[in-house]
């Protein structure tokens, strides 16, 4: 953990005051009130919403036996439960540690590296959402820790992914995103539903599949170079788009401009899944090679004005990113070039220790919700 501390940004500090809780998600005081009503609008607008075309692919892909509000409501709750807001860092005030627990022998993702989980130093990218348990998790996990979070005073230990915490940012919300002025407008609701569908896959998977972790764009596609795509044909731009789509079928009230923009933006996120072929795989693996290029330069740039401690764990570091290039490099030379172009599906079943939510308990949660929105 102090190398944890040490790649972090500066923190910001939040508020302890009680969470937001409604429809059986909790809002750190992080989030303005302002963003905490918007997606109150949206978490109302997909529990009301009638469906009279429910979407077989949306249904079969999301594992929902029933493609109405108050099911696709337990699915989000399922997988999402604690919200924090764009100014909650991950430092030393906020993460907690636990001896003791035992993770589930399986292997971590191919993509994920705690390390690519920091941010640049002298940027700073507008956050529309994240899932940060699926992060958290899985850093624990490689550390052999349990891992949790400052939750306003609660303790929220990140026993699984499904855990379900997810942070939002300003992104989510510019003015240039909306599809019609009024915020409030059913368009505007299901494009951040479709946002946070997204989101809430990376709460699922177990082992390889464990987050649903992205993969690198290949040359020839619009975001080349980015982890924006991913190979599997039920990830999160999958569940995140046909989410989209299924409510899309069922709005009454958007225009035409609304639908062919939600339309194109569905087909945005369909447009992200790939097929896997040669080229693709050894741009992959080249750009993987590069960030972790880049990873140890970055360390040895810090190394000097480190304590001892500290130091040996950077060139710890530095020594597991020398070995995984090379891991990395022998897999390029290796790539078949008659391998045939395939898809993935990844197992969703989740891993870990969490706590179920039933229907019933979901429905009764946002019942009261609604009562007291009232």
């Amino acid at each position: 953990m102090k190398l944890l501390a040490v790649l972090t940004l500066a923190a910001t500090l939040t508020s302890a005051s009680a969470a937001t809780e409604f429809g059986g998600l909790k809002f750190h005081s992080s989030m303005p009130k302002v963003q905490i009503d918007q997606i109150k609008v949206d978490l109302s607008y997909l529990y009301n919403t009638p469906v009279t075309r429910p979407d077989p692919i949306f249904m079969g892909t999301a594992q929902v036996s029933k493609g109405d509000g108050p099911n696709m409501h337990n699915w989000l709750v399922n997988r999402v439960r604690y919200i924090v807001g764009e100014s909650y860092q991950l430092d030393d005030r906020n993460v907690l540690q636990a001896s003791g627990y035992r993770f589930p022998n399986t292997p971590l993702p191919d993509a994920f590296s705690s390390t690519n989980n920091e941010g640049a130093k002298n940027s700073k990218p507008v956050v529309v959402m994240s899932n940060l348990g699926g992060a958290v998790y899985l850093m624990g996990k490689q550390a052999n820790t349990l891992l949790g979070v400052n939750f306003d005073g609660e303790k929220v230990m990140l026993t699984s992914a499904r855990v379900g915490l997810l942070q939002v940012g300003e992104g989510l919300f510019l003015p240039r995103f909306l599809l019609n002025p009024n915020v409030n407008a059913p368009a505007n609701s299901i494009s951040r539903l479709g946002t946070l569908f997204h989101e809430a896959r990376h709460s699922d998977g177990n082992g390889k599949s464990n987050s649903f972790t992205h993969d690198i764009c290949p040359p020839n596609h619009p975001y080349r170079g980015a982890a924006a795509c991913e190979f599997s044909v039920n990830g999160s731009y999958t569940v995140g788009g046909l989410s989209e789509k299924h409510l899309l079928m069922n709005c009454t009230q958007c225009s035409q401009k609304e639908i062919g923009a939600l339309t194109a933006k569905v087909a945005d996120s369909f447009g992200r899944i790939l097929k896997l072929t040669p080229d693709a795989k050894r741009f992959i693996i080249q750009t993987q090679i590069d960030q972790k290029k880049q990873l140890i330069e970055q360390y040895k740039a810090m190394r000097p004005t480190q304590k001892p401690e500290i130091q040996a764990e950077i060139d710890a570091e530095i020594k597991n990113l020398e070995a995984r290039i090379a891991l990395l490099e022998n897999d390029k030379r290796n790539v078949p070039s008659n391998m045939p172009s395939k898809n993935i599906i990844l197992d969703p079943r989740p891993e870990g220790q969490w706590q179920p939510v039933s229907l019933q308990a979901s429905q009764q949660m946002m019942d009261r919700s609604l009562k007291i929105r009232r």
